[in-house]
């Protein structure tokens, strides 16, 4: 049962940003606590700066319209060669992500995947991460075909 709470609030996040406005990070001031197998956090509602680093979930944000700001560019499949274009930050590879750059791009959040889950710590030092794994995964798929 909590693991599909936290679907739903994944589905919901995610739903927000696809219908959020352009309101800045400091002027939206509102959140909603997300729980994920590594940690619980506040994430901002209507993010409009997210890092992807989870292929699968960049690609439901695609076919939802959701925009993201960076993403690892070196690995991208073919399917999702749009993101290797210059309107995309690069944020590294799966395995060795630029903090660099993704801290100087300010993300409103990050998602990763089981890959990055070592560096979780340092990605939440830079802005709310949600770490979403197989079995996020396996609710968003459930939500989204029934």
């Amino acid at each position: 049962m909590k693991k599909l709470l936290l679907g739903f609030a994944l589905l919901s996040l995610i739903l927000m940003a696809a219908c959020g406005g352009e309101e800045s990070k400091a002027a939206q001031g509102k959140t909603m606590e997300v729980e994920h197998s590594l940690d619980t956090v506040q994430v901002p509602k209507n993010p409009q700066k997210v890092v992807v680093f989870d292929f699968g979930m960049l690609d439901t944000l695609k076919q939802l319209d959701v925009d993201v700001a960076g993403v690892p560019k070196d690995s991208l499949p073919s399917y999702l060669s749009e993101y290797d274009s210059d309107e995309y930050e690069h944020v590294g590879g799966l395995k060795e992500p630029d903090f660099e750059a993704i801290h100087a791009m300010d993300p409103d959040l990050i998602i990763i995947s089981g890959r990055q889950m070592n560096l979780y710590e340092d990605f939440k030092e830079i802005a709310p991460t949600i770490l979403l794994n197989w079995i996020m995964r396996t609710i968003w798929i459930r939500l989204n075909i029934t």
